[in-house]
């Protein structure tokens, strides 16, 4: 999002209020964003945390408390704490070797990896679904600086959305969420 600036402001929570009104004055949806550095942190700020915050918006950096990660509980947490390791940067620092060694290789290397905002699983793997939920994704591979581009995009992934949506025979409710890298 730096490099965007001059045409959203400084800001990312200023930023993404405003996408937040401008989604929910266009469609009705109450959207939930998620920011963060890279894919990983800005997925997971959107999954764990943003739709739980009255704003429906979290920020996530890599000075981030370990224990808002997946798989990490307040025993996994305090094992951490006990190594010095008390945010995601710290757990970056850590040689690889030293987390497998004392969580074990799949735990180990997840851990860090994790800290790196490298996540290889699949989406469907990490879920299991609470309700039925019509999910449209996109990944820009490069940064777009056009405020036209940017509407056409979205404008592209709602129609894609309302066309799954008329093609099931459910009455649906619910909420909007969108994540934004910067």
């Amino acid at each position: 999002m730096p490099q965007t600036a001059h045409l959203f402001g400084q800001d990312p929570i200023v930023i993404t209020k405003r996408i937040q009104r401008e989604i929910y004055n266009t469609t009705g949806i109450n959207a939930s964003i998620g920011i963060g550095p890279d894919l990983f942190l800005l997925k997971i700020a959107l999954d764990v945390e943003s739709k739980h915050s009255n704003s429906r918006i979290a920020m996530w950096t890599y000075e981030d408390v370990s224990k808002k990660l997946w798989g990490i509980g307040t025993a996994t947490e305090e094992v951490l704490h006990g190594m010095g390791l008390f945010s995601l940067k710290d757990v970056a620092k850590t040689p690889k070797e030293l987390l497998i060694k004392r969580f074990g290789k799949v735990k180990g290397e997840e851990s860090y990896h994790f800290s790196y905002g490298i996540d290889e699983s699949r989406m469907a793997n990490k879920y299991i679904l609470k309700s039925i939920s019509i999910t449209k994704g996109q990944i820009l591979l490069e940064d777009c600086f056009s405020h036209n581009k940017l509407k056409m995009l979205l404008l592209e992934q709602i129609e894609e959305t309302c066309f799954c949506l008329r093609s099931i025979d459910k009455k649906l409710c619910g909420s909007f969420r969108k994540a934004f890298a910067m």
